[in-house]
């Protein structure tokens, strides 16, 4: 179970926190109207929903982004799970 730590943070770092997410999900839009406009490649996952190449290549820049920025950072995803398990 992830422990809420948001008390902890300052307003301030939250904002900064908030800020840097908002300029991956920008990049992340580039990605995603890139795939769309050359072609999406729809597949099953095992659970039978269904996932995109814009999904699984928006997450992947994503992640890069967030562990750039934030190597001790986790990031929990939709596509491919959870990464540094335990980190905050």
């Amino acid at each position: 179970m992830i422990e809420d730590k948001r008390e902890e943070i300052s307003l301030k770092e939250r904002q900064f926190y908030l800020d840097k997410a908002l300029t991956f999900t920008k990049e992340c839009r580039l990605v995603i109207n890139s795939a769309i406009s050359t072609g999406l490649q729809v597949t099953a996952k095992p659970d039978k929903s269904l996932v995109t190449t814009a999904d699984i290549e928006a997450e992947k820049l994503f992640r890069k982004k967030a562990a750039e920025a934030f190597p001790d950072f986790g990031v929990i995803g939709e596509e491919m799970g959870a990464s540094n398990p335990g980190q905050p």
